[in-house]
């Protein structure tokens, strides 16, 4: 089974195990932020082939309270691939309350590699969350990298949802609303099953 194969499978897998429906919940309950940073002492040493490396952290806190960020994992990637992750926490998020990404990036002309990384970890994080059926809101995104992080999902076989014409969203595996802070800029993307 090649690794798209088993993508898709798992998404299939996850989207008919997950009981939580997007619509029961009306505002994000968790927030789940992921902050990327270039990280060029990493690997630098003569003849190293993984540079630029990229470091994307994620954290996870109530969206409700002024309570202090729980860090989850870390990953660093470069050129655009994953390269490590290191777990800290289980995403101890109860099952059923709904999640919003905030994607903050480290500067603000950020490497597309940086956000592909970030992009990378929303997704495998919202894969933990679908395991414990929560229910994924929205990704918040800066504006000046909105349209990176759509084409980076597109990369990834997500489609992005016309807006003229009627795309099927039940029968979608995945469903990704992303915007920018501002509320300006959305987009509604999704893997087809």
């Amino acid at each position: 089974m090649n690794r798209k194969t088993l993508f898709l499978f798992v998404l299939l897998l996850i989207s008919a195990l997950s009981g939580a429906s997007r619509a029961s919940t009306t505002q994000n309950q968790w927030l789940v932020t992921v902050q990327t940073k270039s990280a060029p002492s990493i690997f630098n040493y003569q003849g190293a082939t993984l540079t630029p490396v990229t470091e994307a952290q994620v954290s996870f806190a109530s969206a409700n309270s002024d309570a202090t960020p729980t860090v989850y994992e870390n990953f660093w990637g470069a050129s655009g691939k994953p390269l490590a992750l290191q777990r800290y926490e289980p995403l101890s998020i109860p099952p059923g309350d709904g999640i919003a990404f905030k994607i903050v990036n480290g500067s603000d002309q950020p490497f597309f590699s940086e956000t592909q990384l970030a992009v990378d970890a929303v997704l495998r994080i919202m894969l933990d969350a679908q395991l414990n059926a929560n229910p994924v809101l929205y990704v918040s995104v800066p504006s000046t990298t909105f349209s990176d992080v759509v084409s980076a999902l597109s990369q990834q076989n997500f489609i992005v949802k016309d807006t003229t014409l009627e795309t099927p969203l039940q029968s979608a595996a995945l469903v990704i609303y992303v915007v920018d802070y501002s509320g300006q800029m959305k987009s509604t993307l999704y893997y087809p099953q």
